[in-house]
């Protein structure tokens, strides 16, 4: 699928849910936000970070609490997300910021 076509589908959602234990970040929910699409995802997962640091906190849960995971996917299912903290999560995701941050962590580990 080619990236209009990617854009297509996450537009056509009210709301993806990626309930993994083992995904080590999840790259499916942050396309997803950056478009303004909300999410749902594991507790476990590594995108929950940066979820929490935009503010979305709401988005994160543990799938064990089943009652919970039904209540919160009728809360967010269409809702809207603020351009502030879709803006905010960008900038997160910025790959020169994240590079720089490898960089960075890779450069004090051979000190």
């Amino acid at each position: 699928m080619d990236t209009l076509g990617i854009k297509r589908f996450y537009l056509s959602q009210g709301l993806i849910i990626s309930p993994s234990h083992f995904e080590t970040f999840g790259n499916v929910p942050m396309e997803a936000v950056c478009l303004g699409i909300p999410v749902l995802v594991s507790e476990t997962m590594g995108c929950s970070e940066i979820l929490n640091k935009v503010g979305l906190s709401n988005m994160v849960i543990s799938f064990k609490d089943i009652p919970l995971v039904t209540e919160r996917i009728k809360e967010l299912c269409g809702q809207s997300i603020l351009p502030k903290q879709i803006n905010a999560l960008r900038k997160l995701l910025d790959p020169e910021l994240v590079n720089e941050q490898i960089k960075s962590i890779l450069q004090n580990a051979i000190r």
